[in-house]
């Protein structure tokens, strides 16, 4: 069974973003249209919870945060999922609670905050 040109390039995208295994401040934009909805969302609920104990998407583009917010709620249902529902917290479309927190230092501790 051949895989398709969606499939292929999203398994290129997931190579590229499990080399983020280790803990820090990951950046990434990759060109719309390069698979990061379905890519994060798979690797969100079946990849990182094995490697880390929290896992923040910081996301600026809304359009995107409705997709993968989409994805990551179908990977939690497809079964492989390392995660549940209760796990995943997603503040949306609130520029000024977000600059708010980086720049009163709660944004960083929660990412360094053990669990």
């Amino acid at each position: 069974m051949s895989i398709t040109y969606k499939e292929q390039l999203s398994e290129h995208v997931e190579g590229i973003f499990k080399k983020y295994a280790t803990p820090g401040l990951h950046i990434c934009d990759i060109a719309t249209g390069g698979g990061k909805s379905y890519t994060i969302g798979k690797l969100t609920c079946e990849f990182y919870p094995k490697e880390f104990d929290r896992i923040i998407i910081l996301c600026v583009q809304n359009k995107l945060v409705d997709s993968m917010n989409r994805e990551i709620d179908r990977f939690i249902n497809g079964g492989n999922s390392q995660i549940s529902p209760i796990d995943k917290m997603v503040i949306e479309n609130n520029p000024e609670v977000i600059i708010k927190v980086v720049n009163n230092g709660s944004f960083q501790r929660l990412c360094y905050q053990t669990i």
